[in-house]
């Protein structure tokens, strides 16, 4: 609650902080089963060894006034279970993976949702797919759908799944012109839940309209095509938004992390350029990182 726009470590009266943290191994160093955190609060303006005077007539776990500075520690249990390995949900060459692990100010990493008390972050591990061609250019000319590099790309199923829900409806977007409001479930735009088993669910959104060949109840086979790549919902440029989820109802859901079983890694893109290596490099059981370039088999 309270201005988020600046990151800062100081709090106001009624304001809720959340930080943050990357820890990088390399392969040789165990993963730990747990990670200590240590988070030190201080009342401003309140000398450290004394109580804090809003707080005067309550006490603190050892029945004394509350001080000024509390220091609370938890340990984060580091999560040892199987990560779903998926194929890819698109066909083809030059797919930049936007926003996804480990950028640092994303929404869709750092986008914390209240719902009934809880704060979710059903986007997580969620990665924008932005079609480029080989120069980096995401569209040729103005900028109208109909010249995007992907649009109307062949979305496919990554995995033999059933279909658990379908929304499609939602004209494409106008870029370039103010977008009405939507709620959570229409900013997701044009979409499609599969059900993978096991309590994981994949998301794709912002398909385009009467593109979508499958309805709730049906059962599709791994490569199959589900729909066609739009900008519909709440999107500023043709992408596809896919994730892993935990509910088959994106607003109650968890991001679940995930592996490709096989992408060669392209190149690199920024929002000015995209590098290429002379070689891409064939990559199994991996997720792309933020901003890198893929391949995937097929056309």
């Amino acid at each position: 609650m309270g201005d988020n726009a600046t990151p800062t470590d100081r709090l106001q009266p009624a304001q809720l902080g959340v930080f943050f943290v990357d820890a990088a191994m390399d392969e040789a160093t165990p993963v730990p089963a747990g990670v200590k955190a240590t988070v030190s609060v201080r009342a401003l303006e309140t000398p450290p060894d004394q109580p804090i005077p809003g707080l005067a007539g309550m006490v603190d776990e050892s029945g004394g006034p509350v001080p000024a500075t509390l220091d609370t520690s938890v340990t984060v249990p580091v999560f040892d279970g199987t990560v779903p390995v998926i194929g890819p949900p698109l066909r083809g060459d030059g797919w930049a993976a936007m926003e996804g692990c480990c950028a640092d100010n994303t929404h869709p990493r750092r986008g914390v949702w209240s719902v009934d008390g809880r704060l979710l972050k059903f986007e997580r591990y969620a990665i924008d797919f932005l079609g480029v061609d080989r120069e980096g250019f995401a569209y040729r000319g103005d900028n109208t759908k109909e010249k995007d590099v992907g649009y109307r790309a062949d979305v496919i199923a990554m995995a033999d799944a059933e279909v658990v829900s379908v929304l499609d409806g939602q004209e494409e977007n106008v870029i370039g012109e103010p977008q009405p409001e939507r709620n959570l479930i229409e900013a997701t735009g044009n979409h499609i839940v599969l059900d993978l088993g096991n309590g994981v669910y994949a998301f794709y959104g912002h398909l385009v309209p009467g593109s979508i060949s499958v309805k709730e109840g049906d059962h599709v086979e791994k490569g199959a095509v589900v729909g066609r790549l739009g900008n519909n919902g709440q999107s500023t440029a043709l992408h596809l938004h896919f994730h892993l989820m935990d509910n088959t109802n994106p607003a109650l859901a968890e991001s679940v992390p995930f592996e490709f079983d096989a992408f060669d890694l392209a190149g690199h893109a920024t929002l000015e350029d995209v590098t290429y290596p002379p070689t891409p490099e064939p990559r199994t059981d991996e997720m792309p990182l933020s901003q890198t370039v893929v391949h995937f088999a097929g056309e």
